[in-house]
């Protein structure tokens, strides 16, 4: 089965992640943090421009962070908050929680 990657020039270093592998994306100070299954990487793009390199399942959900729908597995709805299977906890801004909670329902009943 082919893997659905995203390539990057970052720097002086192209780097090819593979899509399945991304949790989430985080933007702070200018330095853009892919966090990954088995490491990070680091990269100067902004959130705007890999959110149109992205596929849908990739979800916005706070001005700093896109986060991997797939990866998500939970949705506290009273704390704005989502848990991931790395076991990680993400704020959720109050204006994204309702669109995020719907389009969490639409991915899974169209997987």
């Amino acid at each position: 089965m082919a893997r659905d990657y995203i390539v990057l020039e970052c720097d002086l270093k192209v780097l090819k992640l593979a899509i399945d592998d991304i949790y989430y994306i985080n933007h702070q100070n200018g330095l853009t943090t892919f966090v990954l299954n088995q490491n990070n990487k680091i990269c100067h793009k902004s959130l705007i421009e890999l959110e149109n390199l992205l596929p849908s399942n990739f979800i916005r959900i706070n001005r700093n962070c896109i986060v991997n729908h797939l990866a998500i597995t939970e949705i506290n709805k009273k704390d704005r908050r989502i848990s991931l299977i790395n076991k990680e906890h993400l704020i959720v801004s109050h204006r994204n929680i309702k669109s995020i909670t719907e389009a969490i329902r639409t991915m899974a009943i169209n997987a």
